[in-house]
């Protein structure tokens, strides 16, 4: 069991998302579209910021905080794809 949000692989594999988003936001074209910009980069934090939120509340299940934002694990890939 871990003992850290940090030890849990889906913790490190959603910051390893937010990592690659923040980078590849910092393109020109992402840097023209704020709005954009700034909601990719919420939706990753927001994912990694789920797991932590539902391991550390340990009166939760973490697969219930988890699984209750859909929303923030899909915006990425449909704001990715909306602008193509």
């Amino acid at each position: 069991m871990a003992e850290r949000f940090e030890d849990l692989e889906a913790w490190r594999t959603a910051r390893e998302l937010t990592k690659v988003i923040f980078t590849l936001t910092e393109k020109e074209k992402f840097s023209r579209d704020y709005s954009l910009k700034d909601q990719i980069r919420r939706a990753s934090v927001s994912a990694m910021s789920n797991v932590a939120e539902g391991f550390e509340s340990r009166t939760q299940n973490l697969m219930t905080c988890v699984e209750s934002a859909p929303g923030p694990r899909r915006r990425p890939k449909v704001n990715l794809l909306g602008d193509r």
